[in-house]
């Protein structure tokens, strides 16, 4: 009855257009996308190997690597090598291995249109089950023998010359990438056509600024650097932060611990998530019935985009709706507990922070042995945490659930381009310089001036508060690989013009300002001045639109 009373003439001609793009939608995906040549993927295992000097580096083996390595070889391109630190695949999904680790967008949603899963065992799958579609991704397309694992990117460096006199410097208008072996510490020297960076956001974790961290002398460790020789069963256990990480540790960590301190700093905004295990049933009927998987997808997909109505403006009908749908989860949760509820009540808009998903964090906190703590904090001592109101915890392990440094931009590696070879592009776009006050940016998050043949996968602006990024990260792929075929074909230099990128910051701050990330909050979504450079300004189809083809107008 509430939604109804709150829906708008605007919000019902927004649904009734979401519904035709639904329509015209898989009528595109049924009978048009088979058609164009980059919506098919190669077979499942290519018989190619791999050339001794690649034209091109892709930097990370997580989502966004794996997808521009299966676009690439969609348009034949296979003289490309990924360049990987860690052992193995999956990106945030191999680091991020703490308790109760999951996704918070549906299964059947977070996975590549190319390669649909019709093996998902639950409704919103645990980071286990990702990792080993993820690795199934890679060897039904045979894309390890192009990894180089246990290898870190140093620095890339554009050599600038004349492109018609190579006499000089045979490497002139290439990337020099300089990699590193971490186990023997051996470097190697490579010059590449293109560099496609696919480290994403969430990447390098991020510790509070609290005194006396190195001073405790108990267990502790960041939740995506979890220490699973560490037993916490029967301890007194401290996590710090209450968003995305924490309340996924927390109902697993509660049944065990004796004692368990959870330090929040600010309230979120929740919704249920009805997670449950797909019945046979159901998966047999996605086995051997594609289209029914389809269509749950693209229903799950359309699901995100009206959720995104909620989000475009702070004051509009649909955010009081998803208002009123967490204030009511809220009161079902720890409505007879006053005291509680008034410290878990947000005064922000839904999703100012991001939305969190889950069904077991009220009941949890509702345990004796759990105690929620809203002070602020003061130190950490050896031998525990004290508040800024003299308190005093005694603990045997604290886990930091602080999310990850969202702000610094490609600052594992020192990037230098054509315009500036002293200064790296993390150092351009450092939030505190004053001289490119506007942060980080990208047009499309993908390409930047001064950095010809130079692309990112999942950058600024293109994260999302609703609907999955897996979707992005295809666009990115697609839009991608068809400017480095045509850097192939012609040996050619592509370069974004600086009024591009001008026009399209203009545009990304106009179309931020009413939605909810803007609103009065502190989120890993904005820099301290308040300027939102990590999510996406539009809708996820609108972003679609705008790389489903490349403007070259836009590039020298």
């Amino acid at each position: 009855a509430y939604v109804w009373q709150h829906l708008s003439a605007s919000l019902l001609i927004w649904s009734a257009i979401i519904a035709i793009g639904a329509f015209v939608g898989l009528a595109y995906l049924l009978f048009v996308a088979p058609k164009r040549t980059y919506f098919k993927p190669p077979p499942r295992s290519t018989t190619t190997t791999t050339t001794a000097t690649p034209q091109v580096v892709i930097i990370g083996s997580g989502f966004g690597g794996v997808c521009a390595a299966v676009y690439l070889l969609a348009r034949g391109i296979t003289s490309f090598t990924i360049v990987e630190r860690a052992a193995s695949v999956g990106g945030t999904w191999l680091s991020n291995i703490y308790p109760g680790s999951g996704c918070d967008v549906p299964s059947y949603l977070y996975s590549y249109s190319f390669c649909p899963n019709v093996e998902w065992t639950r409704k919103w799958a645990k980071q286990p089950e990702i990792l080993a579609y993820l690795n199934n991704v890679v060897d039904r397309y045979d894309l390890r023998k192009y990894i180089q694992f246990d290898t870190e990117v140093v620095s890339i460096r554009w050599i600038h010359g004349n492109k018609r006199d190579k006499t000089s410097n045979p490497h002139s208008n290439r990337w020099e990438v300089i990699t590193k072996n971490i186990r023997t510490n051996e470097q190697t020297t490579t010059h590449v056509a293109a560099v496609i960076s696919a480290v994403g956001q969430l990447a390098e974790p991020a510790l509070p600024d609290i005194q006396g961290i190195d001073d405790f002398q108990g267990d502790s460790f960041h939740s995506a650097r979890w220490n699973a020789e560490c037993n916490l069963d029967n301890k007194r256990v401290a996590i710090i932060g209450g968003a995305a990480s924490a309340i996924q540790i927390i109902p697993e960590l509660a049944p065990r611990v004796k004692e368990l301190y959870i330090f929040q700093r600010t309230p979120n905004h929740f919704v249920p998530k009805p997670d449950s295990i797909w019945s046979p049933m159901y998966r047999w009927l996605f086995r051997t019935v594609p289209a029914a998987q389809l269509l749950l997808r693209w229903f799950l997909y359309w699901q995100g985009e009206v959720a995104w109505l909620g989000l475009r403006n702070r004051h509009g009908a649909a955010q009081k709706i998803m208002v009123k749908l967490c204030d009511k989860h809220r009161e079902q949760g720890v409505g007879d507990m006053p005291e509680l509820c008034k410290k878990l009540t947000p005064t922000y808009p839904v999703g100012c922070r991001r939305l969190l998903f889950s069904s077991e964090y009220y009941p949890t906190l509702r345990r004796e042995n759990v105690h929620l703590i809203t002070d602020n904090l003061h130190q950490v001592s050896k031998t525990g945490i004290s508040t800024d109101n003299g308190s005093t915890y005694d603990l045997d392990a604290i886990i930091y659930a602080t999310g990850f440094d969202t702000h610094h931009f490609l600052q594992t590696f020192d990037i230098y381009g054509r315009t500036e070879p002293t200064r790296t592009l993390s150092q351009r776009w450092s939030s505190d310089d004053k001289k490119d006050g506007e942060g980080p940016a990208a047009y499309l998050g993908i390409t930047v001036p001064g950095y010809p043949n130079f692309f990112i996968m999942y950058g600024p602006n293109t994260n999302l508060g609703s609907n999955s990024i897996i979707f992005m990260l295809e666009c990115q792929a697609q839009y991608i690989a068809a400017c480095v075929a045509r850097i192939l074909q012609g040996n050619q230099t592509i370069e974004l013009k600086q009024e591009a990128l001008e026009a399209y910051i203009e545009e990304r701050d106009k179309k931020l300002a009413p939605t909810v990330w803007a609103g009065n909050c502190n989120s890993w979504y904005k820099t301290k001045a308040g300027v939102v450079i990590n999510n996406l300004y539009t809708s996820t189809a609108t972003y679609w639109y705008h790389t489903r083809r490349v403007d070259w107008s836009k590039y020298a």
